[in-house]
């Protein structure tokens, strides 16, 4: 994963969400990936990757949507690992 997120272009770079259990309160807690960088970790920037590539779709019209899914596919993978 971490060459993966290295040798990838920064608008097709994986993103990692990465949780642990917390022992005294026995729930799922953001955890950081060291040597992964922080804007391709957590839900944080995980929120504005999307908005960066999804805000634009949200405020186009119906014919700008179109046009866009034909030229290009937008795609961020996101895996999680419990």
């Amino acid at each position: 994963m971490k060459q993966e997120i290295g040798s990838s272009q920064n608008d097709k770079k994986p993103h990692i969400v990465d949780l642990k259990q917390d022992v005294a309160t026995c729930e799922l807690v953001p955890d950081i990936v060291n040597s992964v960088s922080p804007e391709c970790q957590g839900t944080g920037p995980l929120v504005v990757r999307l908005d960066n590539k999804l805000g634009p779709l949200v405020r186009a019209t119906k014919k700008d949507l179109e046009k866009q899914f034909k030229d290009a596919q937008v795609c961020i993978p996101l895996q999680v690992y419990l």
